[in-house]
């Protein structure tokens, strides 16, 4: 293909325009006349067309349907090659394809009015001209508003003295603004709080704003757009990007009118898929005076755009120039009613919501080349057989009526097209007279319809859309055209048309000897009147009864909420079904079903391996700073060694005090200054029980930032070894994982997993010394989840558990545990799994507790010293690492900070009780653990957390909630403060890792074992493995994934909403927060992730890494998902993958010299919608997750 042509596109092909221009063979920008005034100010904008078509030769789909299918035709001879499945209920596309073909029809719409306005009537002939079809497609209140044109019209025109007297107000344009799009934004900034007539001034200058930004060279307006000389006011004003979209998508699908709707356009809800589906129901032609009345708007529209005027002076001279010609009052009752149409609701012929279906008025013209694929799309008015859409959609809650009216007769040759509304009337009905008489038929006396009843006839193309007639007819069958019948339909066609390749789907045809099925009809006939046919009117084919039909048996609905799971054991006795969609992830931990419960059973009988022979003695320091000598055994050389070097490291990490050497906690102050001149603080930070800063999240949370806590003191939680001691943990005859510590490995401690009760681990602590660790005791009955200071994760469950997309509760059971341990039971060097922070409460016994802290603090973050080909956990170069050893005992609490590597030794038989939490202060750390959990899951503890990704998901819900719906910065301590260096580095970090939670859930790489799941895909002969890898079905669940994208969309609008409150700058430059540190942290992390694959040794599953790595093509397609949220993200991953710079960090460097302040002039926040949330938050996996879930599971409940 010349690089001069634009691919075939038949979905560009059969949209509505007024000019043959947006349909051009060649490039736009080289359809263009550059030395015309009015071509050259579409150029940038004809060039970003241009490159965003081209663009999508190596780009990857949008969602679980390929966009391209519908830009580049490929000479297929059937586009799209595979149709939309219904996605919700409906035929709509997913919004991620709606929202992209919006944004380009939305340019080439603005295009074709641009070039209808210059008045060249040659660009006029030669295009399709589309029938005008009766009722909209989703409801919106901006174009109701207008619904009765002179009405409003008049309205504004009279309010208008109103303005006089603030014409000094709002009359602001700025002489020394160089940038027109600048002005416009502050004359919008002044007009957004306004009500009235001012409503119209406003969404004048939106709509203008959106066409200057675009005429600078975007698609649309972008999310990130820099604009020179921009203040504060205008930054903020920018954060709300998706609201100045809108406007102007509405003004070009709907008509430029809208903008003297009464409602404030950038406020509105918007059906994306709607607006693609109703731009093509308005119908290419118009009563000249409403085309008029557009043209004029546009032309004040351009003025604000440019400069020219302000968006007060435009509104002024448009209603001046309008009075004084009188123009509104020529409006006669057909023309104002012109955009009155009722809402088709559900259900609905599957074709209304199919984005190719078109209908037109007239055969295409002569000269008229049109791709093959596009005519199974083409449909003459009053011949509409779209059978190769499916005949229904799915409504996902639609009650039937008991009573429906009689159908309306019209020629039994034309099938049925539009359906009425199944719901009550969205639009009060009024009578209006058409030009003509609409289909009306002669009444008879019989109770059949007559097939030769006479009918009239009109030109339906200044018709209101509610009164234009819906023929009805017998339903059409699923039968796809045929090349031969569209042919005869639309008549001689230009060469390209007349050879069509033949198609690679069998269409089954209908035979002329295959019987016809009479169909009856209701006794009564409804009579046409020559008025007004609205669509309200509910019509059924012919032979459907008035009696309403016997309702499907709905299987009953399940007692729990999805997103309350809360008594997980009653939860796990119920049936499997009633499960669904809960899945593995949210039924707790459990036992390991590899283990064979009698096989791998604890044998107390058992002689007892001989020990190491030397056993290693060592000065530990208590919680008092107390020195205490004890004395360390083992079964094997290994452990033996292990150990020995974790006891030197503590030697070679102490301090000199008072001519002593001490571990650093012992020391008065608990920090030092190294030969480095740096500050080295102590792992641990000592308190008493009744200290003060136990009650105060924000003292807590700011020293654990640097230092795990040990508070002593504590007598409320002191047991026994005993059976009563052991109830306090569970229950002493279930069976539960024990690590007996007496077998010897040679690598690894997994070969000493076996099974045992707790009864027996209370034998083993009084008979000669087994040690024996039994991990994993979870306390769903025992133990509540209740707030603490360190734990911000159950304060945002408090705060946000009733908002949507939100947890209501976690699992007890997977943050609350119990540890019972026997003498000489020990752990090598790990990290808790996901990253967790752990709470510690010893009830009885001892334990040495050793923290191994990185000398470097990027170490914590690296993606190279835990990836090595032989990982032994057991041999650290401790050469790297600081090492502080805290003999714990009874009465004492350990509040351990996230991503700590630790070793624990039990010196005396020891019960305890813990729980996992999310601190605001160490979320980058947690988010590092996490991390380091999915790629080598050795370091980490061998029970799963899969409720990390629930903490994290509130975590930001509650950031949202208070920082952009409440305003409110402070929520007792627990809230991160943005507007210092810290806490706005800190919640950069932690939006990147809401970002790639999904790309560090193992679930998202596992099959689904869920049977329901497995049974239905059985019946479409799809395998779990073939659902993974194809539709990105796996054991991931359904509400986790829902509550990933809403964390996403809420993340996002709140570094938006913080980063128009704050200047962020260096002594030498001022920094845009998005463009210079988020995408920066997000495309480097991205490519650390890329780059810790490709280093961790882990490609098979094993005894001890029960979640092996994914294939690299699942991985990728997690990683490509998040990167194409943004261009600026995209771009940023792709030079970094060509610098192939070495990467051995998570985190991204910002600069050292970064000052954050918050910002002199703010605006007040504006909460998303839901959708919106949805919107900027949802990704590729995630659509096509849904999309594919529900086409084999059925209708699931609404996002």
């Amino acid at each position: 293909m010349p690089d001069n042509e634009r691919h075939a596109s038949s979905y560009r092909e059969l949209c509505l325009f007024y000019t043959r221009f947006p349909t051009s063979k060649s490039r736009l920008v080289n359809a263009l006349d550059l030395s015309n005034p009015k071509d050259k100010v579409i150029e940038s904008l004809a060039r970003a067309v241009d490159l965003w078509e081209e663009g999508f030769r190596f780009r990857s789909p949008w969602g679980d349907w390929d966009g391209r299918m519908a830009l580049k035709d490929d000479k297929h001879p059937i586009m799209p090659v595979e149709s939309p499945k219904p996605s919700f209920g409906t035929q709509e596309v997913p919004i991620s394809v709606s929202a992209k073909l919006l944004a380009y029809t939305t340019a080439l719409g603005f295009l074709d009015i641009h070039k209808l306005r210059t008045g060249e009537p040659e660009l006029r002939e030669g295009i399709l001209r589309h029938a005008r079809r009766p009722g909209w497609i989703g409801k919106s209140k901006a174009l109701k508003s207008i619904f009765d044109l002179k009405s409003r019209l008049t309205s504004v025109m009279r309010d208008e003295s109103e303005l006089a007297h603030a014409i000094q107000n709002f009359d602001s344009s700025d002489s020394t603004t160089v940038d027109p799009t600048v002005s416009v934004a502050n004359q919008i900034i002044t007009l957004e709080s306004q009500t009235g007539c001012l409503i119209c001034v406003h969404n004048l200058a939106v709509i203008a704003f959106a066409v200057s930004v675009m005429l600078k060279g975007h698609l649309e307006v972008p999310e990130n757009l820099p604009l020179l000389g921009a203040s504060g006011q205008v930054q903020t004003f920018l954060s709300k990007v998706l609201q100045y979209r809108r406007p102007l998508q509405m003004a070009v699908g709907y008509t430029s009118l809208i903008a003297f709707s009464d409602k404030m356009l950038s406020r509105e809800s918007l059906n994306l898929s709607a607006l693609l589906l109703d731009a093509k129901r308005r119908g290419s032609s118009k009563p000249r005076i409403i085309s008029k009345l557009e043209n004029q708007t546009w032309q004040a529209i351009m003025n604000i755009a440019t400069g020219e005027m302000t968006a007060y002076e435009g509104f002024r001279a448009l209603m001046g120039y309008w009075r004084k010609r009188g123009t509104v009052d020529k409006l006669t009752e057909d023309d104002s009613a012109f955009f009155f149409g009722d809402t088709i609701s559900l259900p609905r012929p599957g074709h209304l919501d199919h984005m190719f279906f078109t209908v037109l008025a007239e055969k295409p013209p002569p000269n008229l080349s049109l791709p093959p694929a596009a005519l199974p799309h083409i449909h003459m008015v009053g011949d509409v057989r779209p059978k190769q859409y499916k005949e229904l959609a799915r409504p996902t809650k639609v009650r039937r009526k008991a009573a429906v009216t009689a159908p309306v007769a019209s020629p039994p040759s034309s099938p049925i097209e539009e359906p009425t509304s199944s719901s009550s009337p969205a639009v009060p009905s009024r009578k209006r007279t058409a030009p003509a008489a609409i289909a009306v038929v002669q009444p008879r006396k019989s109770a059949r319809l007559s097939t030769d009843s006479t009918v009239q006839t009109v030109d339906r193309s200044r018709v209101p859309l509610a009164a234009v007639a819906a023929p009805v007819a017998p339903r059409s069958s699923s039968v796809n055209h045929s090349h031969a019948a569209v042919r005869a339909r639309l008549g001689a066609v230009t060469a390209p048309v007349a050879s069509l390749p033949s198609s690679p789907i069998e269409h089954p045809t209908s035979s002329s000897s295959a019987p016809s099925r009479k169909r009856r009809t209701s006794a009564s006939v409804a009579v046409v009147q020559p008025r007004r046919l609205s669509t309200q009117t509910a019509v059924l084919s012919q032979g459907e009864s008035s009696r309403p039909r016997p309702r499907r048996k709905q299987p009953a609905k399940p007692s729990w909420d999805r997103s309350t799971p809360i008594d997980f054991p009653a939860f796990k006795e119920q049936d499997l079904e009633v499960l669904l969609p809960i899945g593995i992830e949210f039924m707790g931990t459990g036992l390991d079903t590899s283990i064979s419960l009698e096989k791998d059973r604890i044998d107390l009988e058992e002689p007892l391996s001989e020990q190491y022979k030397d056993p290693l003695r060592i000065t530990a320091w208590n919680a008092n700073a107390e020195p205490r000598e004890v004395e360390l055994t083992f079964s094997t050389k290994e452990d033996y060694d292990c150990w020995a070097a974790i006891a030197r490291a503590e030697q070679k990490s102490r301090v000199m005090e008072d001519g002593e050497r001490k571990p650093l906690f012992a020391c008065r102050d608990g920090n030092i200054m190294t030969r480095e001149n740096t500050l080295r603080e102590s792992a641990f930070y000592l308190l008493s029980h009744d200290d003060k800063l136990l009650k105060s999240p924000h003292l807590l949370q700011f020293r654990l930032r640097k230092r795990s806590i040990v508070v002593h003191g504590y007598s409320d939680f002191l047991l026994k070894w005993d059976s009563e001691g052991m109830e306090t943990v569970g229950d002493t005859g279930e069976i539960v994982q024990i690590h007996d510590l007496s077998i010897p490995v040679d690598e690894d401690h997994t070969p000493r997993l076996r099974t045992g009760t707790l009864k027996d681990v209370l034998l083993a602590g009084r008979k000669p010394p087994r040690p024996l660790n039994a991990i994993s005791l979870p306390k769903a009955k025992n133990y509540g989840l209740s707030l603490t200071p360190e734990a911000t994760d159950m304060r945002a469950l408090q705060r946000t558990r009733k908002l949507p997309g939100c947890s209501e509760a976690f699992p007890a059971d997977e943050l609350r545990f119990g540890l019972v341990a026997t003498a000489g039971a020990h752990h090598p060097p790990h990290i808790d799994s996901r990253g967790l922070g752990t709470v510690v409460d010893i009830g009885i016994g001892q334990k040495l507790w050793a923290i191994i802290y990185p000398k470097d603090k990027r170490l914590s973050s690296s993606t190279t010293f835990w990836s090595h080909e032989k990982l032994d956990i057991r041999k650290i170069d401790f050469s790297q690492f600081y090492v502080e050893i805290m003999l714990l005992s009874a009465g004492n609490r350990l509040i351990m900070r996230s991503n700590t590597i630790h070793a624990v030794y039990t010196t005396e038989n020891a019960i305890c009780h813990g729980g996992h939490y999310l601190a605001t202060t160490t979320l980058t750390d947690a988010i590092h653990g996490a991390v380091h959990s999915f790629f080598e899951g050795r370091i980490a503890t061998n029970v799963d957390h899969p409720v990390f990704e629930q903490q994290m998901t509130s975590i930001a819900a509650y950031f949202y909630h208070h920082l952009v719906e409440l305003n409110d910065r402070d929520d007792g301590g627990y809230m991160l403060n943005p507007y210092t260096r810290q806490g706005f580095e800190d919640l950069i970090r932690f939006a990147c890792g809401i970002q790639i939670l999904g790309i560090v859930s193992p679930s998202m790489y596992t099959e689904t074992d869920d049977p329901v799941v497995i049974k239905m895909l059985q019946k479409a002969k799809v395998s779990p493995k073939d659902a993974l890898e194809m539709y990105n079905i796996s054991q991931a669940p359904y509400e986790s994934r829902r509550q990933l994208i809403f964390a996403r969309g809420r993340v996002i609008a709140t570094l938006k909403h913080v980063f128009a409150q704050v200047d962020v700058d260096t002594p030498l430059e001022v920094l845009d927060p998005w463009r210079d540190l988020f995408i920066p942290s997000l495309a480097h992390l991205l490519y650390a992730l890329q780059d810790y694959y490709d280093r961790s040794s882990r490609t098979s599953s094993t005894d001890n890494n029960p979640f092996p790595l994914p294939t690299k093509e699942l991985f990728d397609r997690q990683v490509e998902s998040v990167a194409e949220q943004w261009p600026e993200l995209l771009e940023g991953l792709g030079n970094l993958k060509k610098a192939r710079g070495p990467v051995d960090s998570m985190d991204f460097d910002f600069p050292d010299n970064v000052y954050v302040s918050e910002a002199s002039v703010g605006t007040p926040p504006v909460p998303m919608t839901t959708k919106e949330m949805l919107q900027s938050g949802i990704c590729y996996v995630d659509r096509s997750y849904h999309f594919h879930f529900e086409y084999f599971m059925g209708a699931l409940p609404n996002l």
